[in-house]
């Protein structure tokens, strides 16, 4: 295990199956009281994390449902626990500086609308996901994916893309500016 989100995965099984243990050795349900604290762990985890994110970064938090965005292009930190995050940030002037998206859930897709000279990277850490981008596709079960566009470090339009799942696709699409009304989310 090489990078946190496995290690919180990994440590999340052993504390279930501890308790499936103890419940079976003991004959007390242990999951009455495990499931109160994990409820109250990650709604705490709700309001402190925004206190953990950059300065000038947007904060969008979505418990049930999508988040959609359109422009404007910036730093942004998404949270959506069972959903999906559609972003279209074309024909949005886009900043000399990086930008970067973070896209934390539990189940969802998150499908990211880009300009065509914008150059991507990619870091996927989920359970089970698919990413795609500039034609390249990747399958991850329990494992970190990275994907970068081609010129990604000599591009002057960087977009720094990290997500953290348990299941759901990644999905980065280019358009022409000029297509910036075409096709819904479909």
């Amino acid at each position: 295990m090489n990078t946190k989100g496995q290690v919180v995965v990994g440590i999340v099984l052993v504390v279930a199956g501890l308790l499936a243990f103890l419940d079976t050795l003991l004959g007390i349900s242990l999951w009455a009281f495990a499931f109160p604290l994990a409820l109250i762990a990650l709604g705490a985890w709700v309001i402190l994390r925004p206190s953990r994110v950059a300065a000038g970064t947007r904060i969008s938090q979505q418990i049930f449902g999508d988040v959609v965005r359109k422009g404007p292009v910036a730093d942004e930190d998404v949270f959506v626990l069972l959903g999906d995050v559609k972003i279209d940030w074309r024909g949005a002037p886009w900043p000399a500086e990086p930008v970067h998206l973070n896209v934390t859930g539990l189940l969802g897709d998150v499908r990211i609308r880009v300009p065509s000279d914008v150059a991507v990277s990619l870091e996927s850490r989920a359970a089970i996901s698919s990413l795609r981008l500039d034609g390249q596709k990747q399958d991850a079960f329990f494992a970190p994916v990275e994907l970068c566009s081609a010129g990604f470090a000599e591009s002057d339009q960087r977009l720094y893309v990290t997500v953290a799942h348990l299941l759901g696709d990644v999905r980065i699409e280019r358009d022409a500016a000029s297509q910036e009304s075409a096709r819904p989310w479909d």
